[in-house]
């Protein structure tokens, strides 16, 4: 799934790159559009924004498997919010711990959903898994 998800957005990256080429070739802005607030799909936030995502989908690739999906996924919360805008570090923090929290108990706890051991980090030896 998490690859779809990085497929998914690099689809949406190429997409949007093509539809500015295609603007680029048949828009001639001028300055009164500037002043009203006409703005490229593609801005370099978007893009930064587009690739931080999607390198932080490896990252999470990389990490479930060595450190199992808990510790992976609050290791991903806090720089995706930080993608998204979320700026105090309190926040960031809060929602990482809650966000990973609920996760274990809907998925591990309730659900019974096996948490695979990582190669790097085993959290089965420390029981929480």
């Amino acid at each position: 799934i998490a690859g779809l998800g990085i497929a998914l957005g690099i689809l949406q990256f190429v997409l949007i790159w093509m539809n500015q080429r295609g603007n680029d070739q048949e828009v001639n802005c001028t300055d009164t559009d500037a002043n009203k607030g006409i703005r490229s799909p593609l801005s370099p936030k978007a893009v930064f924004r587009m690739a931080a995502v999607i390198m932080i989908g490896f990252a999470y690739i990389w990490l479930f498997s060595a450190t199992g999906y808990l510790l992976a996924t609050a290791a991903v919360l806090a720089p995706l919010l930080v993608v998204f805008g979320t700026r105090d570090a309190g926040k960031v923090a809060l929602l990482t711990i809650g966000g990973t929290t609920v996760y274990y108990i809907i998925f591990i706890q309730l659900m019974g959903i096996y948490n695979p051991p990582g190669w790097l980090i085993n959290l089965e030896m420390l029981g929480l898994s």
